[in-house]
């Protein structure tokens, strides 16, 4: 599937009876996907962006060109889903960008939803969906990597869910909240 910007994927009713819908992005988001990765961080959740990282309008509206660019191109698969026409939560697949012949066939998985969104099945939506479309649309993916804070068990069952496998952890190597956390590393094949 050829990609269009702001494509509805889906459509579906979220546990609490929300209508959402996962699309592609699309230029018009800048602003909500400014506003949603710095409510991101201001949750100091389980991401890398942390309480005293904060995002411009030019420096999202950089990273968008790039990552409209890298799903045009097919070397990326971004969603983000939307509840009441407002960016709640977004995933994405990205091609290793080495540009080595050696790790072309391997991608990174990231899945980031505001606090009020959390619990309602949409995690389980975009990552279903997300993986779909990237197998689809990034062609010659054979390995979906990813990694999580050791603590982040909702996010770790997730990913269980969807055939991701734990292959290690690195200890101490993630810092949140005064506190050290083991970085799990996990990985699902694709056949």
């Amino acid at each position: 599937m050829k990609f269009v910007e702001g494509l509805v994927h889906k459509e579906f009713t979220t546990k609490t009876g929300l209508s959402c819908a996962i699309r592609w992005p699309k230029k018009e988001d800048l602003r909500q996907l400014t506003d949603f990765i710095n409510e991101i961080a201001k949750e100091d959740t389980f991401v890398a962006y942390g309480p005293s990282d904060h995002e411009t309008l030019e420096s999202e509206a950089k990273w968008l060109d790039a990552t409209l660019a890298s799903c045009n191109n097919g070397s990326e698969s971004y969603v983000v889903a939307e509840i009441d026409d407002k960016v709640v939560g977004a995933a994405e697949i990205r091609r290793d960008v080495s540009g080595k012949s050696r790790t072309h066939h391997v991608a990174s998985f990231g899945i980031t939803i505001l606090a009020s969104a959390r619990g309602i099945g949409l995690g389980n939506q975009l990552t279903k969906t997300c993986i779909d479309h990237a197998t689809d649309h990034v062609g010659g993916i054979r390995i979906i990597k990813l990694t999580a804070f050791s603590e982040n068990t909702t996010a770790i069952d997730l990913y269980k869910k969807h055939n991701f496998v734990e292959v290690g952890r690195i200890k101490n190597a993630l810092f949140r909240q005064n506190k050290y956390s083991d970085q799990v590393i996990m990985v699902k094949e694709i056949e």
